[in-house]
């Protein structure tokens, strides 16, 4: 993923431990590579399951 985003094995390792954020442009380019929404993958929020959830209770 390092080579493919173009930035050190070692920037990886810091978002992956949490001991550093990547930029928001960058985010958005792992977001793009992962095919799921920033918000999935940075604080596990799945707004499109919520929206259905809340759709389904609805009913």
């Amino acid at each position: 993923m390092a080579e493919d985003l173009n930035v050190s094995q070692a920037a990886v390792a810091q978002w992956e431990s949490g001991k550093r954020n990547p930029p928001l442009k960058k985010a958005k380019e792992i977001s793009d590579y992962l095919g799921k929404s920033i918000d999935k993958i940075f604080f596990n929020i799945d707004y499109n399951n919520m929206l259905e959830n809340k759709k389904m209770k609805a009913s």
